[in-house]
Order: C-alpha cells, then structure tokens, then sequence
C-alpha cells in the first residue's frame, strides 16, 4: 500500500469515526444481549480407546500345515482387523438403531427436544441430532477418542455420554452373539459332513474361535472400546463464548457502520 493509499484510509476512518464508533456500541450491546439470551452450554466429554485382543490365539495358528492356502491367507487377514470393532463401535455410536433404543426413554427425548412434543420426536430426528452434537474427535495420532456433547444441564451431558457408551457396547455385543450362534451352527453342520481330517481341524478351529468371540460378548466387560476418562464436564458454560462474541460482533458492527457511512454520504 502507498503513502497516498494510506493516507485515503486514515481520513476515511476519520470521516466515518462516528459510525464505525456507533457500531461499536451496537456491537457489544448485541454480543451482551446474546449471552444474556442465548442457552448456557455446558461441555462434556467421554474419552475411549480400542480394546487390545491379546487373550485370543491368532486363528491362522490354529490350522494345520496342509490347510489350503487361500483359508490360511483369509484368517490371517481376519487377524490384522483386530481393531476392527473399534471403527464398527464409532460408526454405531450415531446411527439409527442407537436412535431406536434412545426414542424408547421419554425422559431422554425430553431433554434432548424440550420444545417439542414428545409425539413429533422420531427416530430420524434423533438420528439426525446425535450426528450433528455429538462429536467423535481423535486424540492426537493415538487410536483414542474424545467422544464432546454440549447441553444446558451438565449432569444429564455426562450421563447421557454415558448411556450412548453403554447402549452402543450393548447392540454390538448382542450383534456378535447372535452372528456366532449362526455361524456355530453352520460350522457344527460341516463339521458332521466332513470326513477330511486336515478340514475337520480347520473347522474345529474355527468353532473355537466363534466360541471364544461369543464369551467375549458375553462377559460383563467392554468388548469393542474400553473407557479411558469417564464422562465429566465443564465447572462453568462454555456456550455462548463471550472471549470470541464480542469481538466478533464488535468488529463487525464497526465494520458496518463504516460501510454504512459512505452508502449514506454517497446518496447525499
């Protein structure tokens, strides 16, 4: 920018001193009319991290030698998806079956809809709800997750992070009982035709992994994600944040009414 450039710009802003002082004003009366309004949010947050699979034997182990190569190669391609579980448990946590099983507790619709009644509250609503509050955040380049939900009253927050935890642990657990069941049956049938003793191992094999996965469902513990920081929240709101209202509306009015000024000059 030139002297000349910059010296145009001082005078303008001299010119239009008593607009932009006037936006100003309006300004910060609209950033404080807005946190005086504005629902006081309260942050809170639930941190979790993949469970390590280390008490299950490696299934490829499991096969004899003469086992065809293509089920080797496709059971040691199991092996590497151990965290597998994990990814499944972060795509649940917003769907829409956690969205059917949350529509069931009408203490939990009015809370999250308090100004709507509790017939207009659908599950696709829901749905939509937990994908646009409830955010999955990575922590750092670890597997971790901050699982963040923002709401007027800090004590449902927390416990709301945890009830999704609990509910999304549960539907998978369930998921995995009952694909094992079938497949257990399915194994337990080829078992009984076979007569190959290299394929009746493998099947065997097999059978006991299904088994191991349908204990691991069914044991009182996590199964996909394991909590690393249970749910707490801010002391104070976070929302409306005053540290970024009100300079924002601040140079904004001020921009305003320096814009104002010369669309008012310029009609004169």
């Amino acid at each position: 920018m030139s002297l000349h450039q910059e010296d145009r710009l001082f005078e303008s802003l001299v010119a239009a001193r008593k607009a932009i002082l006037y936006g100003l004003i309006i300004g910060t009366l609209s950033a404080l009319l807005s946190m005086l309004i504005l629902p006081k949010e309260y942050r809170a947050e639930i941190v979790i991290a993949p469970i390590e699979k280390t008490s299950g034997q490696d299934i490829s182990s499991l096969l004899p030698r003469s086992t065809i190569p293509a089920l080797q190669y496709f059971t040691q391609r199991l092996a590497g998806l151990a965290s597998i579980e994990f990814l499944t448990f972060e795509n649940t946590l917003q769907t829409q079956r956690i969205a059917q099983s949350l529509k069931q507790n009408s203490a939990i619709t009015e809370q999250l809809f308090p100004d709507m009644p509790a017939t207009d509250v659908s599950t696709a609503k829901i749905r939509d709800y937990l994908q646009k509050e409830i955010a999955i955040i990575p922590v750092g380049t670890t597997p971790l997750r901050r699982i963040v939900f923002y709401h007027t009253d800090p004590s449902f927050a927390a416990a709301f992070l945890q009830m999704l935890y609990d509910r999304t642990e549960g539907l998978m657990k369930q998921d995995v009982k009952e694909r094992a069941n079938h497949i257990l049956e399915n194994l337990d049938q080829a078992l009984r035709e076979t007569r190959s003793p290299d394929h009746r191992e493998a099947l065997v094999a097999m059978l006991k992994e299904q088994e191991h996965l349908k204990m691991l469902a069914s044991v009182d513990t996590a199964y996909a994600a394991r909590v690393i920081e249970p749910p707490v929240t801010t002391p104070k709101p976070v929302r409306p944040n005053g540290y970024i209202l009100f300079p924002f509306l601040m140079i904004a009015g001020a921009f305003l009414g320096y814009i104002g000024h010369f669309l008012l000059t310029g009609k004169k």
